[in-house]
């Protein structure tokens, strides 16, 4: 009985509250649901007193994720947050119109923060069904691809204006985002799969990013390693070697602009990159070393007495002078 006062007492309150004002009180209401047995109120038989103050407290939420001010759709995510980590199965199964309403609150131009804590409640929900065939079928499986779409808009870089032109910059929300593919792919790996070709060159571009922040490059390392669940079983080998090989590519790459002053005679091991050769064997030549952040080079006057054998390569060293 105790617990069914609560219930309406909180029912009442998101009823006779002012919207704009319930954000100040969201944080006792959402104390309130957490002592109550909410799986016992949410229970759908004909004993339960209480359902007519469940129903009430359902309708409301759904009407505050709807709401066109951003502190409605604020205290409806946090008494979702609140009804489903303290609930259970019975208040999983009514958590389809408000992962609904969570879904259309992610496009509305809402701040940082609250997007997402959006994130966290709909990856929360996904994360609990997961041991319920039924509301797997029933919420999962309809909602997360939808979940997935409308994340990969939110990450999308945003084009500013400089004194040296446009620049791209990431979103705020990158992080969030990254962390709730991490929770979700590998409980649901089939679901991400159409998704491979665009998660894939997120997580590349976000390591390479020189100013992307380490924590964010940790989590697309992660995600990376974690898209390999999501491989069919008849293709994994040769994704797994094509997705390998092009990382040591790129990490070629990237040496090949630091080290672009040393001229190297190297045979690859493997023989699609064929063979790069230069004119001199620079371990046999010189010792290289840093000095101020920039490499020189020991016998760098021996060589250049006999710079006139070498060719073309006079320049390269004449540009470290």
């Amino acid at each position: 009985m105790q617990h069914e006062n609560v219930l309406r007492a909180v029912a009442n309150r998101l009823t006779v509250t002012a919207v704009d004002d319930l954000p100040r009180i969201a944080g006792l209401l959402a104390a309130q649901l957490a002592n109550c047995s909410l799986n016992l109120q949410f229970a759908d038989s004909k004993a339960n007193t209480a359902s007519v103050a469940v129903h009430k407290l359902k309708t409301r939420i759904n009407s505050l994720l709807q709401e066109k001010s951003i502190a409605g759709r604020f205290t409806g995510a946090v008494l979702v947050k609140a009804s489903i980590d303290n609930g259970g199965e019975n208040v999983l199964r009514v958590t389809e119109s408000w992962a609904r309403g969570l879904l259309n609150c992610m496009n509305k131009p809402d701040t940082v923060e609250v997007k997402t804590l959006y994130l966290i409640t709909l990856t929360r929900i996904f994360v609990l069904t997961q041991d319920d065939p039924a509301l797997v079928r029933e919420i999962t499986t309809p909602l997360l691809p939808t979940f997935i779409k409308t994340t990969l808009n939110l990450i999308r870089p945003t084009s500013i204006r400089t004194s040296n032109g446009s620049k791209n910059v990431a979103s705020p929300l990158l992080s969030s985002v990254l962390t709730c593919w991490i929770r979700l792919l590998p409980k649901y790996a089939s679901v991400f799969r159409p998704f491979l070709n665009q998660l894939k060159p997120i997580c590349v571009s976000v390591i390479a990013d020189i100013e992307a922040r380490a924590p964010q490059r940790d989590l697309a390392i992660r995600l990376l390693c974690w898209l390999l669940w999501s491989i069919p079983k008849t293709t994994i080998i040769q994704d797994s070697i094509s997705m390998g090989r092009d990382l040591i590519n790129g990490a070629h790459t990237t040496a090949d602009k630091v080290f672009r002053a040393v001229v190297e005679e190297h045979e690859s091991n493997d023989p699609t990159l064929g063979r790069a050769q230069g004119d001199i064997t620079m371990a046999s030549l010189f010792d290289v070393y840093t000095l101020g952040g920039k490499f020189a080079f020991a016998n760098w006057s021996s060589y250049r007495s006999n710079s006139s054998s070498h060719g073309d390569n006079r320049s390269i060293w004449q540009a470290w002078e």
